[in-house]
């Protein structure tokens, strides 16, 4: 047998130095120096790449409404809250909300009445069964016993006074507050009606889409429109107001609404989505959503505003600039809804804490009721008023069509 040698099965040290990561050094050979040189003359010849800077981007595309977006919102906040005073549909609406407060006291005090009445009416007479039993015997003295139920009402002529006067409260307020509250409500709410029919009855509504010829009737209705919408959503967020008054200004508002998109410019459209955007939780989901419309034709605007490449497209614009308005921090939301929500500290303050509901999130933390963020559901609505389909496969065909130039 042969010894063994430890150094017959080392490697041959290129090997060695090719396989280890830790004690490898570089070997010059012929070939390396050749490769190397390459390399860096072709890193010499080829221009160094360097990042799009905003400036590319906007020759390709340029949105000039999300630009101006932050501008435009500025001006609406400013335009929102000034005061409506001397506007003759926000002293009609204040007369109607007055009417309608007046009625709401009214109806209070006529179910405090018939509660009243009810409990009056079931102690009036007092009803009780008496037993009376006999007893005695037969000639065989056997003992009989005989039971009677007599039943027995007495009257309460007190509690009988009382209820008649509650009765007769009950009367004079259904005769005389009560009729003239339900008289002053329509009639303001007929002046309401006769203020709309004034303004825009000269209107076509059987069309879908309104065409002015006159520039300055166009800038009228539009200037008059917003301003009614404005006034509405006004009240629109005014807490713990009567249920009919709230059905009419929401009838109200999608009638001015339905107008205004007939005739609407891009503006127009943002500023029914600022004013949704300020609206209580749950009243997008119910009733304002809808009022966010996607335009589907080609909407007025003023040529210079838009460059004439090939991505200046319209809806694009407007699609993205609501996606940006709805998904960033509404400006001033908890000034518009100011009101409101000390309203909802004063009810909770003032409920017994038997009626206090405690809110839990999924992981059973309570979560505060806060009238200022939206709700899940009202996010959904929102979302699903941004037609994304149409155009992103208008701007998918315009690039693929640039790319093959």
């Amino acid at each position: 047998m042969l010894p063994s040698a430890p150094w017959t099965f080392l490697k041959d040290p290129l090997e060695f130095a090719a396989e280890s990561n830790e004690f490898a050094m570089p070997i010059e050979t012929e070939s390396n120096c050749i490769a190397s040189s390459v390399l860096e003359s072709t890193q010499l010849q080829r221009p160094r790449e360097r990042p799009v800077t905003s400036t590319n981007i906007k020759l390709l595309y340029s949105n000039y409404l999300l630009e101006n977006n932050e501008e435009f919102v500025k001006h609406f906040v400013e335009s929102a809250q000034a005061s409506l005073d001397g506007f003759e549909l926000y002293e009609l609406l204040m007369n109607n909300l007055r009417a309608y407060t007046k009625l709401t006291g009214c109806e209070r005090s006529l179910a405090s009445l018939k509660d009243t009445c009810d409990d009056l009416e079931k102690s009036v007479w007092t009803l009780s069964t008496q037993t009376l039993s006999e007893k005695s015997y037969c000639e065989d003295n056997t003992t009989v016993t005989a039971t009677y139920k007599i039943h027995t009402s007495e009257f309460n002529q007190q509690l009988f006074a009382q209820l008649r006067r509650t009765l007769k409260e009950i009367k004079e307020l259904l005769q005389d507050s009560f009729s003239l509250h339900i008289y002053s409500v329509q009639l303001s709410k007929t002046q309401i009606e006769h203020f709309f029919h004034k303004s825009f009855g000269s209107l076509d509504t059987q069309n879908l889409h309104l065409v002015m010829t006159d520039e300055r009737l166009h800038l009228s209705y539009r200037g008059l429109l917003q301003k009614c919408l404005t006034t509405l959503f006004t009240f629109a967020r005014k807490p713990l107001l009567h249920v009919e008054f709230i059905t009419n200004c929401q009838s109200w508002i999608e009638r001015c609404a339905s107008l205004l998109l007939r005739i609407a410019t891009i503006e127009d459209h943002l500023f029914l989505l600022n004013h949704i955007l300020r609206c209580p939780p749950k009243v997008i989901s119910k009733w304002g959503a809808k009022l966010i419309q996607v335009p589907p034709i080609e909407i007025p605007a003023d040529p210079s505003v838009y460059s004439s490449n090939s991505f200046g497209h319209l809806h694009l614009d407007y699609a993205l600039t609501m996606l940006q308005t709805m998904l960033t921090v509404v400006p001033k939301r908890e000034e518009f809804l100011m009101q409101r929500q000390l309203s909802a500290k004063i009810s909770v303050g003032a409920a017994s804490p038997s009626q206090q509901w405690v809110v839990v999130d999924s992981d059973g933390e309570d979560e505060p009721e806060d009238i200022t963020t939206f709700k899940e559901s009202d996010l959904i609505a929102l979302l699903q008023q941004v037609s994304q389909t149409p155009t992103m496969l208008k701007w998918y065909n315009e690039s693929m069509s640039l790319s093959k130039l």
